[in-house]
Formats: C-alpha cells, sequence, structure tokens
C-alpha cells in the first residue's frame, strides 16, 4: 500500500484509537480489495460508501453502508446505517453496548426466576394457581427490564 495516509485519514484513525501507521488513505479500489484479503477479509468489517468500495465489498465477511449511498451498494450490503461518515455507525455501536447489558441483566433474572420456580415447583412448594399467576408476571417483569434497559438507547 504505497500511496500515503491523507491528514483526514490519521486524524480519524486517532479519534477511532487506530495507530495512525494502520490507516490508509488515498487507496484504489483494488488495493482495498487488496489489503483485505491480505490481512483477513474473513473477519473483516467493510464500510463503504461508494462505487470505490465495491471490490473490497466484496471481499469482506461483512458490509456496511450509510442509508444515504444505499443506491451505489445496496444489494451487496448486509447492513445500513443512519447518517454520514462514522457517526452513525458509533451509534450503532453504543446500542449495542446497551443492549448487551440489558441482554445480561435480562439472563441473570431469567435464570434466578426459573430456578427458583422450578425448583419449588419439583419440591411440591408451589400451587398450580400459584404458577398460573407467575407465568405472566415473568412475562411482564421480561418486558419491563428490556423496556427500562433500552430506554437510553432510546433517547
Amino acid at each position: 500500500m504505497g500511496n500515503p495516509t491523507t491528514g483526514k485519514v490519521a486524524a480519524m484513525a486517532v479519534k477511532l484509537g487506530i495507530p495512525p501507521d494502520n490507516a490508509y488513505g488515498n487507496q484504489t479500489p483494488e488495493a482495498k480489495a487488496g489489503w483485505l484479503l491480505e490481512h483477513g477479509a474473513d473477519d473483516a468489517l467493510m464500510l463503504g460508501d461508494g462505487a470505490n468500495d465495491s471490490l473490497a465489498f466484496d471481499a469482506a465477511r461483512c458490509r456496511g453502508t450509510p442509508v444515504v449511498h444505499r443506491g451505489v451498494l445496496a444489494s451487496k450490503a448486509d447492513f445500513y446505517y443512519l447518517g454520514q461518515g462514522l457517526q452513525g455507525l458509533r451509534a450503532m455501536f453504543e446500542v449495542n453496548d446497551v443492549r448487551r447489558c440489558t441482554h445480561h441483566v435480562l439472563l441473570a433474572f431469567m435464570i434466578t426466576y426459573n430456578m427458583t420456580a422450578v425448583g419449588l415447583a419439583v419440591a411440591g412448594q408451589m400451587h398450580p394457581l400459584l404458577a398460573a399467576v407467575l407465568m405472566p408476571l415473568s412475562s411482564m417483569a421480561t418486558l419491563a427490564i428490556v423496556g427500562l434497559g433500552m430506554r437510553q438507547a432510546w433517547s
């Protein structure tokens, strides 16, 4: 990759915490695809916004493009994100972090509830009427956990 990194690419790399030596700018479509193939395209995420990214899109395992550029890469993209540049992608990662935390809380609740409820039922300590009441309550609690956990992402 003999092309020099542009100041814009280097600045973006610093913002993303990537060493500037690992950021390449002014690359031809062939050079982009070649770099991916040389460095492990089978586990690469490629973000592109135009026809010059098409070859690298073909090589990458996962491909994303901003919604505003759907016309060029629509048939090749695995996902779309809102916004131009990396801001939309940053928002996706933030939502994913909230989702992951909510998922862990939900998993802990489900394990605790099921171990308790099944344990009591197996031990013969749970009346069928109590089981019938707890079942929809656990579903409502699950929805409440998801709603409360994800409200940060929705705001």
